[in-house]
């Protein structure tokens, strides 16, 4: 108790270090999100971090994509007709993938300026070797979008995305992140059957798919403030090296307590230039941001 008191005492008086600002989803507030546009945008503009979010074909092809489907309103046919209804993206091999659909042009309403550009979906493969013409010192973030009765077992996406990573051996540092502790312990697993480290965290609070934001985000916070969910603790029990918090619900002093236990502390998705500067004076490890450029 006396060593964890003294350690959350070190972290509210010394400087906190420098957060890595993470692109999210390659900056989606700029360039059509989790698009080969915007990867490479990303790592020609310089950003510290790379947040992207991965899913896997029929074949187990992983490729860049927020949802386990191709997304109904953000992309469209190659022959320009229009999605009628979402397609999944485990029912569908890569080839079919890359030649029937196109993502990136249509208007994105959560980003009106981000410029638009329509193209087949970036494979993890094409990311990967794209990192060997950039800063060494960029931070990748693999989101693993493994969602139950929509993906692949989370054993296939830690084969899928680590072998490749590994294979590759980019310069650059990674972690993995997902709000299901099943997927971190596979990808834990994975790196302890083949000696490599696989650093990983715990998003939370983790929601459904197409649940709504703001219910799930009260429903969490009721949670916790009712001694019934710990964020930190949560991450401890999935064997996880850190914590990635939605920022409205994190506190300082979670954030200190993570830390002083060891823990890296990322917050998503802060999307305010004041907020960010305030967010980067606590001792987090990474903020993620959909404008990584507005940082004052």
């Amino acid at each position: 108790m006396l060593r964890s008191l003294t350690l959350l005492a070190l972290c509210a008086c010394a400087d906190p270090p420098t957060p890595v600002i993470e692109a999210h989803r390659g900056a989606a507030g700029y360039y059509p999100q989790n698009s080969r546009t915007a990867m490479l945008a990303s790592m020609d503009d310089g950003y510290a971090g790379l947040e992207m979010d991965v899913v896997l074909t029929a074949d187990g092809v992983p490729v860049l994509s927020h949802d386990p489907w191709v997304h109904e309103t953000l992309c469209e046919r190659v022959d320009g007709a229009p999605m009628e209804a979402r397609v999944r993206i485990d029912g569908l091999l890569l080839e079919e993938l890359q030649e029937t659909y196109l993502c990136g042009g249509l208007p994105d309403p959560a980003f009106p300026n981000a410029v638009l550009h329509a193209e087949s979906m970036m494979t993890f493969d094409e990311l990967v070797a794209a990192l060997r013409f950039t800063e060494a010192s960029l931070r990748v973030h693999i989101d693993v979008k493994f969602e139950p009765g929509w993906t692949p077992p989370p054993e296939a996406f830690a084969d899928a995305v680590l072998s490749r990573w590994f294979e590759a051996d980019p310069p650059q540092s990674f972690y993995v992140s997902s709000g299901h502790a099943e997927a971190l312990r596979a990808f834990e697993d994975w790196g302890s059957a083949n000696a490599k480290d696989v650093p990983t965290s715990l998003s939370w609070p983790s929601a459904p798919l197409d649940a709504d934001a703001v219910r799930t985000g009260l429903s969490a916070e009721l949670r916790r403030a009712l001694g019934l969910e710990d964020p930190v603790r949560l991450a401890e029990d999935a064997g996880a090296d850190g914590v990635a918090l939605y920022y409205e619900l994190a506190e300082r002093h979670m954030v200190a307590s993570a830390r002083a236990r060891g823990l890296d502390v990322a917050l998503w998705t802060l999307n305010d230039p004041a907020l960010l500067s305030a967010h980067a004076r606590w001792p987090v490890t990474s903020l993620i941001t959909d404008f990584p450029g507005d940082l004052p």
